[in-house]
């Protein structure tokens, strides 16, 4: 492929050559010429009217544009380039004849080589050649421009045509069909799922890629995150801090992103890149979907050898996800089923709530007596035994203490129940809405010793000796230590 682009000069076929001395002699016939709306192409059509402009690509010659529509729901989409991908005559023909000569152009290959030097330019210790910012800035406008419909998106509009046709024809509830896939992507075939989550990672990525979140944002950015660079997820972090702020629309779209990343560690930029080192570590062999890896860290997140940076990014998503169950993927697919039948109400009182809402976590804690699914149970006690040990992951004491918290307890770092012992220490100084809440959680978390942080980290061994076949909840733990206290051991 470099030899044809090195030789596209001498290639100069006779109808170019002959185009060319129109363009000089005649001008104002092409001017004349105006080109009609082109027929949308799809099936072997597209395929050959494609195929055609990526021969013309590959010998740095320029193409014709392809009005396309693979996927019929959505309109036709006119592609520009003819190939689907980023031009070898454009701003990025240096880079391309430099890294990208043997990648066959059309459907996003070149894009993707570009995005991939990117990447390896990114790294610590890279001292190459590094890519252009016109060609940076063509490569952006390409994604976002492929990203406004799916047909212009062919990779994408070829592995997820029998998908969107079954799941989406006629689906008006979704702004466009990416976004129908998106909500639905466990129903998605194979290849039509790895393509969706690239353009999910794209999204995660650049905020502008995410046509939903791009055109009901596009204002809030220039308001409120205006210095914030468009890639590494920086706008939608600044967007987050300035939640309250945003738009309706904004928020809902923010949100909806959050919700949809949250199944996958790669899709959370910040995080994952805190954290690229204590997954190798610590999760090696943890699959990446289902937020496999996400608990993972969580669970290792006190191991000695933790990286404080990976730690703080990884309490930061616990945090938020104890705000909303729509943000644990765990939860909402064990508990799907015990949600609508013990928290139906407070689900449903939710669907027109665009940000934090925890009545559903709080309702599973209260009533989870009546919970029938094990799994379900189980992560509902995990979820009380992080609230018990910190204050931010309890948020009903955690916003009734906001004020008491910094006059009385400022300085106390969280985790290990201590700031929660320390409310306690000042229990009379206390706002009456902080008092109260306080002791409701308090007789929340008095019947399990797993919800009793300090004193399960202080009994660990005495439990262990004295009380190892005694079940745990209803008190029954506590009960066996204090039927143990006269133990010369204890």
């Amino acid at each position: 492929m470099r030899q044809h682009r090195q030789a596209h000069m001498c290639r100069a076929p006779a109808a170019a050559i002959f185009l060319a001395a129109c363009v000089l002699c005649a001008p104002t016939l092409l001017e004349a010429a105006a080109p009609a709306p082109q027929p949308a192409k799809s099936g072997a059509e597209l395929e050959k009217a494609i195929e055609a402009n990526v021969e013309a690509q590959d010998y740095q010659e320029e193409t014709v544009p392809v009005n396309a529509q693979v996927i019929k729901a959505e309109p036709a989409a006119l592609i520009a380039s003819g190939t689907g991908d980023i031009s070898t005559t454009g701003p990025c023909q240096e880079e391309l004849d430099q890294w990208c000569a043997a990648v066959k152009p059309g459907e996003g290959r070149l894009a993707k080589c570009i995005t991939d030097q990117l990447a390896d330019e990114s790294k610590p210790g890279y001292a190459g050649t590094k890519t252009g910012e016109k060609c940076k800035k063509a490569l952006d406008d390409f994604k976002i421009e492929r990203s406004d419909n799916i047909n212009r998106d062919l990779p994408l509009a070829k592995a997820c045509k029998a998908d969107a046709e079954k799941l989406c024809a006629g689906n008006f509830e979704h702004y466009s069909i990416l976004g129908c896939l998106r909500e639905q992507v466990e129903e998605l075939g194979a290849a039509c799922k790895e393509e969706v989550f690239k353009r999910q990672a794209e999204a995660a990525n650049d905020w502008r890629t995410d046509k939903e979140l791009k055109e009901a944002c596009e204002a809030d950015v220039a308001s409120n995150c205006k210095d914030a660079k468009s890639q590494s997820g920086e706008v939608q972090e600044c967007l987050a801090k300035h939640r309250p702020l945003l738009s309706w629309d904004c928020q809902e779209q923010l949100f909806r992103q959050e919700v949809e990343n949250a199944e996958d560690l790669r899709l959370s930029i910040k995080l994952f890149h805190a954290c690229l080192a204590d997954k190798k570590t610590f999760c090696a062999d943890v699959p990446p979907g289902n937020a496999r890896a996400k608990e993972c860290l969580e669970d290792n997140r006190e191991q000695p050898g933790f990286s404080p940076a990976c730690k703080l990014e990884v309490e930061k998503m616990m945090e938020s996800r104890a705000a909303d169950f729509r943000l644990d993927p765990k939860l909402r697919v064990l508990c799907e089923e015990d949600i609508q039948h013990v928290c139906g109400f407070e689900r449903d009182s939710m669907d027109t709530v665009v940000g934090y809402d925890a009545r559903v976590i709080q309702c599973l804690q209260d009533y989870r007596e009546e919970i029938q699914s094990p799994a379900c149970s189980a992560r509902v006690q995990k979820i009380m035994e992080y609230a018990s040990s910190d204050i931010r992951f309890d948020v009903p004491l955690a916003e009734a203490c906001f004020e008491d918290r910094q006059e009385f307890c400022a300085n106390v770092p969280p985790g290990s129940a201590r700031v929660i012992r320390c409310l306690q220490d000042r229990r009379l100084e206390l706002s009456y809405e902080c008092k109260a809440t306080l002791f409701d959680q308090e007789v929340r978390m008095a019947e399990n010793i797993d919800f009793q942080f300090p004193m399960k980290q202080a009994c660990s061994a005495d439990i262990k000796r004295y009380c190892k076949d005694v079940q745990h909840g209803h008190a029954k733990i506590i009960r066996c230590l204090e039927e143990n206290m006269e133990q010369p051991a204890l």
